[in-house]
């Protein structure tokens, strides 16, 4: 059930990049939640301070590139994006799909808020929102 669920997600995703006016900028594209197999995540995109962030990106075609970078950004108070973090993943090239996580410290020094990560691939960027919340 949760492959199915997971699979699903990445159809959607795929189906809204498609769709997308901007071939350049794609403003979702990629799948948050928690590992549950090797390659399995159970979608989420809500998370508490401490806790990893993990996440998979699967494009149409081969990556094509031996590394990407990775951008981590935060909902400032003017609602507009403010840089964080930023760093490079290495990829395989023949590769379709990026799977990896954000260490949950990060978000114990940050904070709760909104948050977005950008994958920068050669031909487009793909992005993705999520959000840390303080426990209750």
């Amino acid at each position: 059930m949760n492959r199915f669920i997971v699979i699903l997600a990445l159809f959607c995703i795929m189906v809204l990049a498609a769709c997308s006016s901007d071939d350049s900028d794609s403003s979702s594209g990629i799948v948050f939640g928690e590992v549950v197999g090797e390659n399995e995540l159970e979608a989420g995109n809500v998370f508490h301070p401490g806790e990893d962030v993990n996440f998979v990106m699967e494009t149409e075609s081969n990556i094509g590139q031996e590394q990407v970078d990775i951008h981590l950004n935060i909902l400032n108070p003017d609602e507009e994006w403010e840089h964080v973090t930023s760093n490079t993943l290495e990829t395989k090239p023949e590769s379709s799909q990026i799977m990896n996580g954000l260490d949950g410290s990060i978000f114990e020094q940050l904070g709760a808020g909104a948050y977005q990560l950008e994958v920068e691939l050669e031909d487009e960027t793909v992005k993705g929102d999520f959000v840390i919340e303080e426990k209750e």
